[in-house]
Parts: C-alpha cells; structure tokens; sequence
C-alpha cells in the first residue's frame, strides 16, 4: 500500500533499526501530536510521558520512537512501533512528506456569510468560512483553513492562519515543519491590529481561540495554541506553540508564555511576565520567571526594605 511504501521509504534514508507490529502502518493516514483526537495517526515520542500517552490514545496506530525510551513490555500494544536512533528526524520528514493528502476525506466547504463586511483592501483565501456579522478591516489577511465565528471582527494587518516557527535539523539540514491545520475563532471575538495567529501543525487540527475573547494589538499567538472563552489577551502578548488557556483567563501586556503551559481557568497574569510553567485556577503571578504575584510582590518589598536601610 501506498502509506506503507512512503513510511519505508523515508526510513531507508534515515535508517530503522525495527518495526513492530508492521500490520499497523496501513492504518496510519496523517502525522499527528500524541493527545490528538484525529483518528488513524502517527505520532512522535521522544519521551516516556509522549510514549505513555501515545500508548493508550485510541486514535494513535504509529508510534515513532527509540530503543532508549520504549520499555520491552510496551510491545506486544497493538499500535505500530517504529524504533530509530533518529526518531525526531523520520517523523519530520514524513510530516513534511504530506501524509494525509492520500486520505483527504474532510471536504473543507468554504462559506462567507452574506451579512459578513470584508474590505477591499483585506487578503481573503479561498478555503475560509466567515460567520455573519463579522467584519474584516483593511490589510488583514485571512488564510486557508479559518474558520471566523458570528460577529466576530478582525483589525487593520492581522493575520490568521500564518505559517508559525518550527525547524528542525534533518538529514544536515534545517528545514521549517510545515503546518496543515487551521483556525477557529469563535462568536464575538476581536483580534486587533497587526496581531498573528498561526495555524495548526497537523493536519485536521487548530489553533483555537474561545467566544468572546479579545487578542491585543501585536500579539502573537502560535500553532496550536488554545485559548478558551471570555479571555483578555493584551498587546504584545507572545504565545509560544501549544500553550493552553482557560475560561476568564487575563494576560497583561507583554507577557510571554512558553510552549505546552497550561494556565488554568480565572488565572490572571500580569503585565511583563514570563511563564514556563502551569499556572493554577484563580492564581496571580507575575516576575521573570513568573510565581505568585503575592509572593513575588514581598519578595520585592523586603528588597526594598533592606535597600533603604
């Protein structure tokens, strides 16, 4: 079959050194991240808590990964395993390979609502649904694979469903990962000027933002991202990729978030912070790195304090 051919391919160039349960492979039509909820997928795992997840994610059949991670009673699962001493750089070849365009079965029915505005001077593409009531000022660009919510409005030069920043070395070389996916933004939600929001990595999936969310002047919010309902998300705002938001969530101004954060629902970070790691619900932080903004503002007081002494 043809999935399997492009699989074996690919894995002559960087070299198997197993596959097990080869059976699987045909059952495997696009590259995905290991939680993924698209059926049918490969996926990469270059840890024992990827490797564990892939494992018991009915939605995962390949599973691509190396001899230094995967324990010997992982493998009589009924998921293929394809063991490399490169693992990283087979699954982004074959990402980039364009797996899934054999197994394009989701016809993407564009749609712009009649009620919709959309400058003249707006880049819209083809394969985009616009919601009603939604507007979409001068200098956006709207690219393939979005989805606009109801009244929802996009300001002056913002992007959505750009190419975000992913490379990697393979085979010697740098390449960029290319990204399949989408983006949805949800009913009344503003994206202001000169904002980003990239498009998903794997194909089939998306960067979302939640109903009546707002995204602040030139904020940049990348692949994969979630962010849920009713946020303020200020300007200058950086979201690496896959960082998750909760409902109510507020982010100052300037803040950057690094990739896979969780900052659960009600948490309020504040302005300039930096966070690398999970935020609780209704928790304050703030600093570089950013910890709780009660702690954090003593921390400072009795820094001053003793400055003044």
């Amino acid at each position: 079959m043809l999935i399997e051919k492009i699989i074996r391919e690919i894995g002559s160039e960087i070299e198997f050194i197993h596959i097990l349960n080869s059976e699987f492979i045909r059952k495997c039509n696009r590259t995905a991240f290991c939680w993924t909820r698209q059926p049918n997928s490969i996926c990469l795992a270059l840890g024992k808590n990827y490797l564990s997840t892939a494992m018991v994610n009915p939605n995962i059949y390949g599973i691509v990964t190396s001899p230094k991670i995967i324990a010997k009673e992982n493998i009589d699962v009924p998921k293929c395993i394809m063991l490399l001493n490169c693992p990283d750089q087979f699954f982004y070849y074959l990402h980039n390979a364009k797996l899934h365009n054999e197994f394009d079965h989701e016809a993407f029915a564009p749609f712009i609502d009649p009620s919709a505005q959309i400058s003249s001077k707006a880049i819209v593409s083809q394969q985009v649904k616009i919601g009603a009531g939604a507007i979409i000022h001068d200098g956006a660009v709207i690219l393939d694979n979005t989805i606009i919510g109801n009244d929802s409005i996009i300001y002056q030069n913002a992007t959505i469903g750009t190419e975000g920043f992913f490379s990697k070395n393979v085979l010697g070389k740098k390449i960029h990962i290319e990204h399949f996916g989408g983006v949805k933004i949800g009913n009344n939600c503003l994206i202001h000027a000169a904002s980003n929001i990239s498009r998903s990595v794997n194909f089939g999936e998306y960067t979302t933002i939640g109903n009546n969310s707002h995204i602040g002047i030139q904020s940049n919010v990348s692949h994969d991202c979630q962010i849920g309902e009713n946020c303020d998300i200020s300007a200058k705002v950086c979201f690496a990729g896959r960082v998750q938001i909760g409902n109510n969530v507020w982010v100052g101004a300037a803040v950057t978030i690094s990739n896979s954060v969780l900052i659960h629902d009600n948490a309020v970070i504040k302005i300039g912070s930096v966070v690398v790691a999970d935020v609780n619900q209704n928790e304050v932080v703030s600093g570089n790195f950013a910890i709780n903004h009660t702690k954090h503002l003593r921390k400072y007081l009795n820094k001053e304090d003793h400055a003044n002494k």
